[in-house]
């Protein structure tokens, strides 16, 4: 299977005023030669994905549309040559682009992989407390609308946590996929006014005593990891506080040992975790309340994974 990337040739189409353009030319519309081109859409992992939208563009207009289907396989047959944008979309990934030189009587394959999952959970019910890809482990979990701050998250749906300090240990919900090597970030909220509240994301979750925790409250930012029960610090840092109803933009990277935080798009710390490091797992959301009183609650929007 040949796999299309964009050429570095760039093909000269009648620029030069008054010159008729070949018609007999490899990239000419009028060509009589029509390519036709085929193949498969795939997730991130390669396993098929059925049910992408899979379009050829010129100029931003739509010149061909299909579907992949339940064999994740898509075609468009008869075409007329030229060079195309291949605009892709699935449910629940982000949009795939790429540049195809289709020549006049070529036949091409290509496979188009979706690689960065995207969750804005806009096309949630509200009240749902696992949308799709989640799995509810503590605390209250469900998808609500806030139509505040368009600029800072997707409108009209987030994901809320809540975590009342006399239940559950802490909120959390989690992506159903395990993952190794990844990014992941996410825009979140704390909506609780006092200051007794932590959130944040937790990594390589095998269970209650073995993952990563990035948490942040108003006073700070820390990489925390529990192992066998026996939580510890591995970096903090006091660069960035954090303040309630404002939004705030935390990623990570993780690859192998290393561990990179980011808040707001600034890099605050890398780290290595040479020590009994947790090499897979589950990512996830999470909250914590740090009284037996009351409740903190939380919006999360726009989760993205590379994994």
């Amino acid at each position: 299977m040949r796999r299309i990337f964009l050429s570095a040739t760039i093909v000269l189409l009648a620029a030069v005023t008054c010159i008729e353009p070949d018609r007999d030319g490899p990239y000419d519309p009028n060509n009589p030669n029509k390519p036709s081109l085929y193949g498969y859409t795939r997730t991130y992992d390669w396993s098929p994905l059925p049910g992408a939208s899979v379009e050829l563009r010129q100029g931003g207009d739509v010149k061909y549309s299909t579907q992949s289907d339940n064999e994740a396989w898509f075609e468009f047959v008869d075409i007329d040559p030229g060079i195309y944008q291949l605009y892709a979309e699935a449910e629940y990934y982000a949009p795939e682009v790429e540049t195809l030189y289709l020549c006049a009587g070529c036949k091409d394959t290509i496979d188009v992989q979706f690689e960065e999952l995207y969750f804005n959970f806009d096309d949630e019910t509200p009240g749902t407390q696992e949308p799709f890809g989640f799995l509810r482990v503590y605390g209250s979990w469900q998808i609500q609308e806030d139509n505040t701050a368009g600029d800072e998250h997707s409108l009209p749906n987030v994901y809320n946590a809540v975590h009342h300090g006399s239940t559950d240990p802490f909120a959390l919900s989690l992506f159903r996929d395990t993952l190794r090597g990844f990014w992941l970030s996410i825009n979140v909220k704390v909506l609780t006014s006092a200051s007794d509240w932590y959130a944040g994301l937790v990594l390589r979750y095998q269970n209650e005593n073995n993952y990563y925790l990035v948490q942040f409250n108003p006073n700070g930012l820390a990489l925390m990891k529990m192992r066998d029960g026996v939580l510890s610090q591995l970096a903090s840092t006091t660069s960035h506080t954090f303040a309630s109803n404002v939004w705030y933009h935390v990623s990570t990277y993780m690859e192998g040992e290393k561990i990179k935080v980011f808040v707001d798009y600034d890099e605050l710390f890398e780290i290595y975790d040479t020590q009994s490091p947790i090499q897979v797992g589950l990512a996830g959301l999470w909250l914590f309340w740090n009284e037996t009183n009351g409740s903190a609650s939380a919006h999360f929007d726009d989760l993205h994974v590379w994994p």
